[in-house]
């Protein structure tokens, strides 16, 4: 009698995961594609709700998230009847985490995040955070958008940029001119310390 051979292994393909949520508002849309395109890609591996939701529940660490997965956790262990409730389905999991995460105002929480921003390295990862932060705000005028901007670079930066012969006429203007200003003046330091005077003793 021949022996039933077993289910062949879903191999998951490698793709890049989720990175830890830990339940900032305007970073929510954004896990939460991932998640689903993750699922979506891997949905011979994940074939039911629970295997879903698990999934996503597994990447929300710290924060805001940390305590609001423990308590869906908790419920879906809570025993009803002799039976556990369970983690329901993945299309209602979605719409608690949204109502849970998503900015209730995200153009609010974007112009905050333009406010205090400030840049910490080179001039086009300042740009990299701003310009995405900037199209979430929905702020359209010039003015407004550029002195956010200026406002987060650093000081020397923003003295160069104010000092060219014309200014940018839109924000991608201002990106572009931050960013060669901000490089020119980085190669001109190495070249300083490359050709110093090393002193005699």
């Amino acid at each position: 009698m021949g022996t039933t051979p077993l289910p062949a292994k879903v191999v998951e393909r490698k793709i890049h995961q989720p990175s830890d949520f830990s339940g900032d508002r305007l970073e929510a849309s954004a896990f939460l594609n991932i998640c689903r395109t993750y699922l979506r890609v891997n949905k011979d591996a994940y074939t039911d709700d629970e295997d879903k939701v698990i999934f996503v529940l597994s990447f929300m660490v710290g924060g805001t998230a940390a305590p609001w997965r423990e308590a869906r956790e908790e419920d879906a262990f809570t025993v009803v009847s002799g039976k556990e409730k369970g983690f329901g389905t993945f299309n209602d999991f979605v719409t608690e985490f949204k109502k849970a995460f998503e900015p209730l105002s995200p153009t609010s929480d974007a112009i905050t995040k333009l406010k205090a921003l400030k840049q910490t390295g080179l001039a086009e990862d300042y740009v990299a955070l701003f310009r995405p932060l900037a199209a979430r705000s929905g702020v359209k005028e010039l003015e407004v958008l550029s002195d956010y901007f200026l406002s987060g670079l650093s000081a020397g930066l923003v003295r160069n940029i104010l000092s060219a012969q014309t200014l940018p006429t839109d924000i991608e203007g201002y990106y572009t001119l931050a960013v060669r200003l901000d490089l020119q003046w980085r190669k001109a330091t190495e070249y300083a310390k490359a050709y110093q005077t090393v002193p005699v003793d």
